[in-house]
């Protein structure tokens, strides 16, 4: 390493810590609403929903009415998978213990046989 190359590190470092090596720092990943904001807006376009959501409203249904619903469902629906996720797990946990070792092979199985089901067109 070079003494301009030193320098130069060690001037990136002086901020943090002072130390010589040669590396790559990562970019620090900012998180700001308009970005999140953004990625929703974009994962929703990917699923579809605000066009299925459209249809009644061009029909005649409140919008407001229905929106609120519609949420009211989602919302339940989620809470309600979680609570019995959660109380199944709790009764199940002791009998879950002794095939702790094998849930990474099962899932790899799983993932492994819906690979081939795509890659042969099963679907």
């Amino acid at each position: 390493m070079t003494s301009m190359e030193v320098s130069t590190y060690m001037n990136i470092h002086t901020q943090i810590l002072e130390h010589i090596h040669k590396h790559r720092h990562t970019k620090k990943l900012f998180l700001s609403l308009t970005g999140i904001a953004s990625f929703a807006f974009i994962l929703g376009f990917a699923h579809g929903e605000e066009f299925a959501l459209l249809v009644p409203a061009i029909g005649g249904i409140d919008p407001l009415i229905f929106m609120l619903t519609y949420a009211a469902a989602v919302m339940a629906a989620l809470i309600g998978v979680t609570l019995i996720a959660t109380r199944v797990y709790s009764e199940m946990k002791e009998k879950l213990k002794k095939y702790g070792g094998l849930i990474p092979r099962i899932s790899g199985m799983v993932l492994l046989v819906t690979a081939m089901s795509f890659f042969l067109g099963l679907r």
